[in-house]
Formats: structure tokens, sequence, C-alpha cells
């Protein structure tokens, strides 16, 4: 006599997680993937002693209405099952005879014989999940707001399958709500997370799992974002000045100490951070950059000072250039440095020879330039009350405005992630903006964090502000990026029942019980 020991069923149902058919798929015959009709098996088979059965034999699988008597509503036979020391594994409905979702409809047992022997007692009854399947019918009406709540019921399905798009009621296979062009819109950014840094957080530069904040008076702040959701401080370093801005090189982190000028601070240790070298430069330190063995700072009223930083314990002077107006910010791409000249705009220093630094060009933008990032030929300035300012900087020693956007509060800090400037906007905190057209950039979405935000910087799909009394704020900008589906496209013609929307379901486990 043979036993039949613990079975288990597995059935991975894959299909549309929140979707909708597309329409020229379905105009040509086409549609959402079916929903598998086979259950993975798998099995142990032993005589009475409890030792393994070697094959091949007979196993026919039956699913019947009832734990005995009832009517069959499903069989299968698999020949020549050869079991591996008493283990074997099949797939149910894969050896031509298809589990559908009207075979699971309703209390359902599976019966199993193996070769001359009886069908095996009792019965497995499948549990409740095993209804999942019947996901691929659309049982039950579906409906999904817009993410801001506006549309609502932007998409809707009904029991019959008829999809309704700004409307609840869909009398077609594809209705679209009466006032239009409706559009769903994207999500808006979100705060994440914030970590309120023991002084007042002006420059932000993230790396790895940590956040690297100066802090003003407080100096250096490390914070770990691993879960950014709750951000922890990791370590500090008080700097003999106030941290106005910061930029990591390798194991160092460079911090802009107005009076106290570079100071450089050995981070290799987040947790407990050393000072390397100190250079005392000749005004007020507010941003740096680095690139190769220099350290560019922008110096206030001293304009652009060069520092050579190949020996951090010894960094030393290598070139200055006095700009017209006082350098607040600056960025270094090729053998140009850019700086926000607050007063005078953008200033263009060709930096080739960074012992003698020359001025190349410059554009005065029409407020007071704060911060600058440039990527490909356009610079983008924060200019203060004038918001964003881009300007074409493919001719260096002619730059040109190409499209500015009044963001709502004072423009301090500016980072650029593919086709948005993400503006620290001061009183106004985050203000997004799309440049993918630079000549008519647009505002996408704005969070107005409960500080002033005055540094920005773009990692993965979070935003890293620098928020003063506040600290940092991490705020999540991925749903921006979300289409936005505009009905005003769609046509409902051509649909036949057989290709109604499925809205189907993730994976499922079906358990022998």
């Amino acid at each position: 006599m043979r036993k039949w020991l613990a079975a288990v069923v597995v059935l991975a149902v894959a299909g549309i997680l929140i979707g909708m058919v597309v329409i020229p798929a379905v105009a040509q015959g086409g549609g959402g993937a079916a929903v598998p009709t086979s259950i993975s098996y798998q099995g142990y088979l032993t005589d009475d002693n409890g030792d393994p059965i070697p094959g091949p034999v007979n196993i026919t699988f039956t699913i019947y209405t009832e734990l005995s008597g009832g009517t069959p509503v499903w069989s299968e036979t698999h020949a020549g099952v050869d079991p591996d020391n008493g283990l074997f594994s099949l797939s149910l409905g894969g050896n031509g005879s298809p589990i559908y979702a009207a075979d699971l409809e309703g209390d359902r047992y599976l019966g199993v014989k193996v070769g001359a022997d009886g069908e095996m007692i009792p019965r497995q009854k499948l549990a409740s999940v095993a209804y999942a399947l019947r996901a691929e019918m659309a049982n039950s009406a579906f409906a999904l707001d817009a993410p801001d709540g506006s549309p609502i019921q932007a998409i809707y399905v009904d029991n019959d399958g008829k999809v309704g798009i700004g409307t609840g009621t869909p009398t077609a296979e594809l209705a679209v709500g009466p006032v239009g062009p409706t559009t769903v819109k994207a999500s808006s950014p979100a705060l994440e997370g914030t970590y309120n840094t023991p002084d007042y957080a002006m420059g932000v530069y993230v790396s790895g799992k940590y956040t690297y904040m100066a802090d003003y008076g407080s100096g250096l702040a490390i914070i770990d974002i691993s879960d950014p959701s709750s951000p922890a401080l990791e370590g500090t370093y008080n700097t003999s000045g106030n941290a106005y801005g910061i930029y990591l090189s390798g194991k160092y982190a460079c911090v802009a100490d107005d009076t106290s000028g570079l100071q450089i601070i050995d981070i290799s240790d987040p947790s407990s951070p050393t000072l390397e070298g100190t250079y005392d430069t000749s005004g007020l330190a507010l941003r740096v950059y680095v690139s190769g063995k220099y350290a560019y700072v922008a110096d206030y009223t001293s304009g652009l000072e060069i520092i050579d930083i190949s020996d951090p314990s010894a960094p030393t002077l290598e070139g200055t250039y006095d700009t017209s107006g006082n350098a607040y910010g600056v960025y270094v791409s090729g053998k140009y440095a850019y700086v926000a000249d607050y007063g005078s705009g953008l200033q263009i220093i060709d930096i080739s020879d960074p012992s003698s630094p020359t001025l190349e060009g410059t554009y005065d933008t029409s407020g007071n330039a704060y911060g600058v990032y440039v990527s490909g030929k356009y610079a983008y300035v924060t200019d203060d009350t004038s918001g964003l300012q881009i300007i074409d900087i493919s001719d260096p020693g002619s730059p040109t405005i190409v499209g500015t956007r009044d963001t709502s509060g004072d423009a301090r800090g500016v980072y650029v992630s593919g086709k948005y400037a993400c503006v620290a906007d001061s009183t106004s905190g985050l203000a997004i903006i799309d440049i993918s057209d630079p000549s008519s950039p647009t505002l996408e979405g704005t969070y107005n964090t409960s500080g002033n935000a005055l540094g920005v910087y773009v990692s993965g799909k979070y935003t890293y502000v620098a928020d003063g009394y506040s600290g940092l704020a991490i705020i999540d900008i991925s749903g921006i990026d979300t289409p936005a589906i505009s009905t005003g496209n769609i046509s409902t013609g051509g649909i036949s029942p057989s290709r109604r929307t499925q809205i189907s379901a993730i994976t499922f486990m079906y358990v022998m019980v």
C-alpha cells in the first residue's frame, strides 16, 4: 500500500497590476496576458513503512464539488511519473486539460489516485485563496482615484468589464467622462522624512547612505539616510567658523566655512569625523566645488579662490579671480568655473591655467545670483526674487538668456536631474521646474518645507533640502514622472465584448489542507 504525504500546489497568476488594455493592441486582436491555467504540484510518495516508492507510476488528479461523492469538474492523468527518492513535481492542467476559473467556483476538493490503487481518502480541500483565479473574470467593480484626489474615479471598471475614465457609470467598452479633455494628474512631491540639525542647515551633499550638511554655527553634520523616512545623526564636526557650503572628494568633506575659509574634514569614519587641514581664504567662503586636485571657493567679496588640495593636510592657494560682484555660488565644468556672482549675475572664468584664471564672459541677471548648476550647454542660475534663469553657455565668451521661471519665493540653490531643475526656494520650500524646453520652463510641482530652503541635492527618487532651522527635509519626487493621462486622445470604437479590460492579480499561493 502506498502513502501520500504533504503536497503543496502553487499557482502564479501574472497580470496587469492596475492597468488598462492598450487600445491599439485590442483593435488588432491583442489584449492582456492570459491568466495561467495550470497549477504547480509537488508530492512525496511512500509505502506503508515510509520508504520512498520508485517509479514510473501513473497518477490521476480529479477536482470534485464534494468531499466524497459529488461531481468531477476536472480530471487529468500523468503517466510515467518517476519520483526522485519519493519526491516529484507536476503541472496540473499542463497535460492537455487546462484548469479554468469556472472549475474553481464553489467548494472544491482534489482527489489523487496512484496506479491501480483506489483514490486516496480523504480528498484534499482547496483553500479559499484558490478563488484568486476568479480575478480573470473581474468579479468586482474597481475604481482608482488620481493620486492628488482629483478627479475621483479617474479609472473605473464595472462588473461587466466596461472601463470608464472620469466616469463611474461607463456605458460602453471604454467610456470617457462628459467633461473633457480630462487629465489624470501626476503625483505631487511628498515629504519622506526630516532631521532637525543642531543649527541652521545651509548646504547639503549626498553620498551613499549619508547626507552631509553644512550646518552654519555647528559645522558639519553627518546624517544616516539608509531609512529615508527616519534619518538619524551619525556624527558631527564643529568647524571654527560658520559652515555655508559643502562638497565631497573621496574620504574628505570640503566645507566653505565663512570667515574660517576652507576646512577639509576626514569622513572615513562618519561617526567620528576629524579635521585634516584648513586654508584661510581672504574673504568669506560661502560655497565650494571640487574638481581634480583643486577646490574652487566662492569667497564672496574676494571672488573665486582656487586652492590646491592634493595634500589635504596642507592646502595651498593656487590662484584667484576677483569678480565684479560678490561670489556666492560656483560650479566647475571643463576648463571653466561658473560663478553665481551676487549683484553681477553669472561670471564665466577660464581656469585652464589655475594659477592665473581669467574672465571669459558674463551675463548680468535681473536679480541677485545665489546658485549655479551647469548641464550640457546651459547654466541654471538661481536669482533670488527673479527665480530661475536659464543661460546658454555654448559660447562662453557671449552667454545669452534662454528662459526664465519666476518661483514664488527667493531662489537660492539649484540641482538639475534629467529634465527637472530642483530649486531651493527659501521661504517657499522646494520648486520643481520642467526644463525639457529651456526657452519655456514650467513649474511641475512644489513642496513647502517648514523652514527656509537654501541648499538642494538630488539622489535617486529623493530630493534632499537644507532647510535652515528645520534642518534636513527629504522629499520624494518620484511621482512627478508619473505620466498624465489625457482623455482627449482616447477612442472608444472598435472594442469587442471579448476584449474587455482585465484587471488581474499579483501572485497567489494554493495550499492543500
